[in-house]
């Protein structure tokens, strides 16, 4: 939401010639400076988190905002006027002494092409422009990452991992923190444990440079711009880290005004940028991510505005990272909805965090690779050795192929569309879980879901295969006398309506309470006279077998509430029934009922499902 000054301050900046005007850091004095803070935040202006003290706050400002700001009442004090960083860098050297500095975004490729020329057993450079069929930049620049993996060249069956870096560009130690991760995983791998580990048992990905317009301009016209290169008919840029889709809608995404530095777009992954990312990420489904910025040394979790249920875990996990990060456990809740790392968090059950780096946007270079880099280095080692806390494979039970199911918690109260599933290549799923017991829910079209009680500690790490069963269609009888729900069970179907011989068929029946005696047919169709083969009994007392044995099949099972399962291998096998083959069409039927042995007087079982076995 925009206050009413919004309107007044998006006209002054229609102006051409506004657009070419360099920024202002800015500082104000004020007695509540977090909340102003927050309200100056909220009408799109680019407050500096890591600035914000008890008195004073720090905000970076073109010249029509600098004026709001005087209207308002304040007197800002100019720190800095915003000029090409290569003359900054230049200047922080002897003029006889060219300097080790900062890197342009070409030295950035450059150095990651010869990471992967030096180790392509392990690094591979990826053109994600084209690999993934994005559009280039505004400016017909291409992103590129680094995956790095012990079998590089294979999309490989195991957890995957994104290290980014550079969305707001005017951050410049982060592309460096990104060149060093790579160089750190080459370099040492085959040597230092942990990260032979990491290798091994991931594959990471990369990008040091995800603004590379807003990057090149910053090197050569302005160093305090933050987003990136978009010419629109009010202003210039988008705020990339407000541009993603979750919670893009909601009251705390970023500004909708075109001038403002936290202007979220036109709609959401309206950028270039941000669709390449965002299709990787949907590729890949992220295991672990985690997003480099500056500054303010903290990690962020969670949301601004909305609630997540497991909020105190995100909290708890964001202070490791920002210890092992030596950032003392700083953390805080994140500036705004429609983040990169919201994405996967919330689509994904992806480990997501952002870190905030160091206390300033542009430390000289040798401060960033004294302080920041290895600080940095600290929270990516740990992100990459904690533990998954469930992971593992969901497949179909008879072919074992693999299947893009869907993963929920029954009793854990998501309600902002948040969703989490195995993908589809391998069927590998993962969550990160609180420190609790929670209930987890397999479930796939055409078959019977499965749900679990997890019960996760901070650390434990546990591997769940779940193995699907393909469901038919049936209908049942039951009636609604005392103890029992009434008919609402409900039963899953084939998509194809047809059932793989060997491959058995489920019936899926809900709220049966209190076990109540059910029966489960099935018999071959088309011939005439032959009677009910087979069953799968559900009853709490040996008396009730007689059922089920009348019918030709054999007692199983002591409860009526939840799965029937039946496996056409075993009948064929016993030779019982030699109808049953590959080709013949078969009859199912489920009833349950609140008591007795024969069915209620002058009712009948409903017709059953019928369906054709498949070789």
């Amino acid at each position: 939401m925009k206050f009413g000054f919004a309107a007044s301050f998006a006209l002054i900046l229609l102006a051409p010639s506004s657009f070419a005007q360099t920024l202002k850091r800015v500082a104000v004095q004020t007695p509540s400076a977090h909340d102003l803070a927050d309200r100056l935040t909220e009408q799109g202006f680019d407050v500096l988190e890591g600035s914000v003290k008890a008195a004073s706050l720090e905000l970076v400002v073109s010249d029509a905002s600098l004026v709001e700001l005087e209207r308002m009442g304040f007197a800002p004090t100019v720190l800095e006027i915003g000029r090409p960083y290569s003359e900054i860098q230049a200047a922080q050297s002897p003029n006889d002494v060219v300097p080790a500095g900062y890197p342009t975004g070409a030295q950035i490729l450059a150095s990651m092409t010869a990471s992967a020329n030096a180790f392509p057993a392990i690094c591979q450079l990826v053109d994600l422009t084209v690999t993934l069929g994005m559009p280039t930049t505004v400016e017909g620049r291409h992103l590129y990452a680094c995956k790095i993996s012990d079998n590089v060249a294979t999309d490989e069956d195991e957890p995957t991992a994104l290290v980014l870096c550079g969305s707001h560009c005017r951050e410049l130690a982060v592309h460096v923190i990104g060149l060093d991760t790579i160089t750190k995983l080459t370099t040492l791998y085959g040597s230092n444990p942990s990260i032979t580990a990491a290798v091994d048992g991931y594959e990471i990905w990369v990008l040091p440079n995800a603004n590379p317009d807003g990057y090149d301009y910053v090197f050569n016209v302005d160093n305090l711009w933050r987003k990136n290169r978009h010419v629109f008919g009010g202003g210039t840029g988008v705020d990339l880290n407000r541009n993603y889709n979750f919670g893009w809608t909601s009251a705390c995404a970023g500004s909708t005004v075109v001038s403002d530095d936290t202007y979220k777009g036109p709609s959401t992954a309206s950028e270039a940028e941000v669709k390449t990312i965002k299709a990787l990420q949907d590729r890949e489904r992220f295991t672990k991510v985690l997003d480099y910025h500056s500054f303010g040394s903290e990690t962020l979790w969670g949301y601004l505005c909305w609630t997540h249920p497991w909020a105190s875990t995100l909290q708890a996990e964001a202070i490791q990272i920002s210890l092992a990060s030596s950032y003392g456990g700083a953390e805080r809740a994140p500036s705004a909805h429609g983040e990169q790392w919201m994405d996967p968090l919330a689509n994904h059950g992806t480990s997501a965090y952002l870190t905030e780096v160091g206390a300033q946007f542009q430390p000289t270079f040798a401060s960033a690779q004294a302080n920041e880099v290895p600080d940095a280095w600290g929270g990516t080692q740990y992100v990459l050795a904690r533990p998954i806390t469930l992971s593992g494979h969901v497949t179909d039970s008879v072919s074992g192929a693999p299947l893009a199911a869907k993963v929920s918690y029954p009793g854990t109260a998501f309600v902002n569309g948040e969703k989490n599933g195995a993908e589809a290549a391998f069927g590998r799923y993962q969550s990160f879980l609180p420190a609790a017991t929670t209930q987890v829910l397999f479930s796939a079209p055409g078959y019977a879901s499965q749900q679990f009680g997890i019960a996760a500690t901070a650390t434990s790490a546990q591997v769940l295969d779940v193995a699907l069963v393909k469901v038919t269609n049936a209908t049942f009888y039951c009636t609604s006398k005392i103890n029992s729900k009434g008919c609402a069970p409900q039963m899953d179907a084939f998509g194809n309506a047809s059932a793989s011989a060997g491959s058995g068929f489920t019936l899926s029946a809900f709220d049966v309470l209190n076990k109540k005696t059910g029966l489960l047919f099935y018999s071959t169709v088309g011939a005439a006279g032959i009677p009910l083969q087979g069953g799968h009994l559900c009853a709490k007392s040996p008396t009730k077998r007689t059922a089920v044995q009348n019918s030709g099949g054999s007692p199983t099972g002591t409860d009526c509430t939840g799965t029937f399962s039946f496996d056409f291998n075993v009948r064929i096998a016993a030779g019982t029934d030699p109808s049953l083959t590959a080709g013949a069409n078969a009859w199912a039927q489920y009833w349950s009922r609140d008591g007795g042995f024969a069915p209620p007087n002058n009712t009948s079982l409903t017709n059953g499902a019928t369906f054709t076995i498949l070789p």
